[in-house]
């Protein structure tokens, strides 16, 4: 599929659907630096500033979802429901 799209391209249609790709690995590490761009304790009623932070765990899962345009109506409906999806199964 990949292949197809290097040699051919693709088009997207005029609303923004196009071609998805999910890729799904095991998580060779087991701590991440990352950037908290949220409020990890999802407080509210001050302002934010983004911190870095140290993600520490065993077993975690990597999921990579490539959408065609970041903010098309589609692409923001296929990573919620992605994320909603994996949330409804983690628990």
């Amino acid at each position: 599929m990949v292949a197809a799209w290097d040699e051919k391209g693709y088009h997207l249609s005029p609303s923004g659907d196009g071609p998805l790709m999910l890729a799904y690995e095991p998580c060779p590490a087991s701590r991440l630096r990352m950037l908290a761009l949220n409020d990890p304790y999802c407080r509210t009623g001050f302002a934010y500033e983004p911190y870095e932070t140290t993600l520490i765990a065993t077993g975690l899962s990597l999921i990579t979802i490539v959408t065609p345009d970041h903010d098309s109506d589609f692409s923001v409906h296929a990573i919620d429901a992605l994320a909603t999806s994996l949330e409804t199964a983690a628990t």
